[in-house]
């Protein structure tokens, strides 16, 4: 049976629009029509903003995407039964006189929404893809395309108003411009830090400086700013909507590094651990005499006049400390170099997050499952970005027997996309408090705590030593879970799942699966079609050849 692709309630379901079916389009065309793929895999990337002028196909794509006759709509439908909740799912935000002001109100129901827009308010609606079914493609679309999470905020100004204070963001932003216009200023990030990991606060103006890009966006106009770059913007003589399409939050190489050095922090032996000076314990006390409170007191007691004198007490071994765990750090580069696995092990670990949390991929752009495989069929994977083999280790399993896992995205909720704390600012993009995102990323937080929202079920295609009362067990878990669970398998199965993972553009026989046997060819095969992963894509038949006049 097909992994369930969404959980949202029956009355959003019905609010989903259709007249756009961008959630069919194929990543790559998304992504080139919003932003041209030359540009993502240029120089230009992270090193200063860029406007996009509308082609033809961009203009149109946007002014259908999101406007104010469609968040009309959506209000209404849900008002009655499912209303949207202020601070959860909009805020309301005006910026007059250098002051933000937030009047959010407490029921979302036509009347009031709408009120607070005559009244100047700025509506910003946090993940409307929620809500329209064709942005919950672009953002499948756009994490397909990129390999991290896609987050959209939408913004509808009053005219000749301002919704927010000037700020920056902790994410890259796509400005999409549907309706009206609005004038942006950007200006340079605070004290020249680029790319910050955080957000800022509301910034006052006399400390912006002069605008390095002043800009007035018309519909199918695209602007690009790296996360810290510092913005505001003014919907001008026609009221103005906007999306703010937001991804790489906490998506650095910084991030990459905090989870290699988690992943060998856990490694039991080498090459992929930390190096003995690392794993040393710290001396006794050593949390009294360092610190904020602890570096006070050596000021409290050191003399002003004092003369300078070689470091000693705590201060000598505060800077032993240092030496010992810079050297510690260049051994571990040094051993990061040599040993690519390390790298490996960190991308498995960030995979974790994303996959727990991406979209799940539109119906209309998995390929057609077909019916259950024979020996005689060969299959083809639905959609490879969708699944990932890792390694795995079940807490009471053997480990003499290694186990990979294939975690999946298809049972991920579309309802429930990037909902996690929300910043005050645009926040839209994955787990955490960020601009474009607003979701559920926590810098690796799901991960580095070993926790998935995926529940594993192990499929024992090797051995059949479950009893009854395990099996039942399984069951109830797999009641109480909404989404997909993962497979677990040993690793003698890893070049056959990579195999048929990776069979995307070409289909591969059952025959031809890279394990011993016939029935454990097909019992693979089927075990990957009854999980959604895999299609069946029948041989040709082959015509008799001609017999021989001779």
């Amino acid at each position: 049976m097909p992994p369930v692709t969404s959980h949202a309630s029956k009355k959003r379901k019905a609010c989903y629009a259709t007249q756009l079916n961008v959630a069919a389009t194929k990543a790559a065309q998304v992504m080139n029509v919003l932003i041209p793929n030359e540009f993502c895999n240029s120089s230009a990337w992270e090193n200063g903003p860029k406007v996009f002028k509308p082609a033809s196909a961009r203009k149109e794509l946007l002014s259908a995407l999101f406007d104010t006759s469609t968040f009309r709509k959506i209000v209404k439908k849900l008002e009655k039964h499912d209303p949207l909740e202020f601070g959860r799912d909009l805020n309301a935000a005006r910026y007059m006189d250098g002051k933000r002001d937030t009047p959010n109100a407490q029921v979302a129901d036509s009347k009031t929404v709408w009120g607070l827009y005559r009244d100047g308010c700025t509506l910003q609606v946090h993940q409307p893809q929620r809500f329209q079914k064709h942005l919950a493609g672009v953002c499948s679309g756009l994490e397909q395309r990129l390999g991290c999470l896609v987050g959209i905020n939408a913004y509808l100004t009053p005219s000749g108003t301002q919704g927010l204070a000037p700020h920056h963001d902790d994410v890259d932003i796509f400005v999409c411009q549907t309706e009206g216009s609005k004038r942006w200023r950007l200006y340079n990030p605070r004290k020249g830090f680029a790319l910050p990991a955080h957000p800022s606060g509301d910034l006052p103006e006399d400390t912006l400086g002069d605008p390095v890009m002043d800009v007035t966006l018309q519909v199918g106009d695209v602007l690009y700013m790296p996360r810290g770059t510092v913005h505001q913007a003014v919907a001008q003589q026609d009221a103005s909507t906007h999306l703010t399409i937001s991804t790489y939050q906490n998506h650095s190489v910084g991030t990459l590094a905090q989870a290699m050095l988690h992943s060998a922090m856990q490694g039991q032996e080498e090459p992929v651990c930390l190096p003995l000076s690392l794993r040393r314990g710290l001396p006794p006390g050593f949390l009294y005499s360092h610190g904020y409170q602890a570096d006070k007191m050596r000021d409290l007691k050191r003399r002003p006049a004092e003369p300078a004198t070689p470091p000693k007490g705590d201060d000598a071994l505060g800077q032993s400390l240092a030496q010992q765990v810079a050297a510690g750090l260049r051994e571990l580069a040094d051993k990061v170099e040599a040993q690519p696995d390390l790298i490996s092990k960190a991308a498995d670990l960030m995979s974790l997050d994303f996959m727990d949390s991406r979209a799940p991929p539109s119906e209309a752009s998995l390929v057609a499952m077909g019916s259950e495989p024979t020996l005689k069929d060969a299959v083809i994977c639905r959609a490879a970005t969708a699944f990932r083999l890792v390694p795995f280790e079940a807490p009471d399993a053997d480990p003499r027997v290694p186990l990979v896992k294939v975690i999946s995205c298809l049972g991920n909720s579309i309802e429930n996309h990037m909902m996690g704390e929300q910043h005050e600012h645009e926040q839209q993009h994955q787990h955490s408090d960020a601009c474009c995102h607003g979701g559920s990323h926590n810098e690796l937080h799901t991960a580095l705590n070993g926790k998935s929202s995926n529940v594993s079920q192990a499929t024992e295609l090797e051995s059949d030593q479950e009893s009854g009362s395990d099996e039942n067990e399984e069951e109830e878990d797999e009641e109480e879970d909404e989404g997909q669970a993962d497979l677990v398998f040993p690793a003698t199965y890893s070049l056959a799942l990579v195999q048929l993972l990776s069979a995307e553009s070409a289909a591969v026989g059952v025959k031809e699966i890279k394990l011993d046997g016939d029935e454990t060819k097909l019992d693979l095969a089927v075990t990957l079609w009854k999980e959604g992963i895999v299609a069946v894509q029948p041989q040709p038949s082959k015509k008799p050849g001609k017999k021989s006049k001779n």
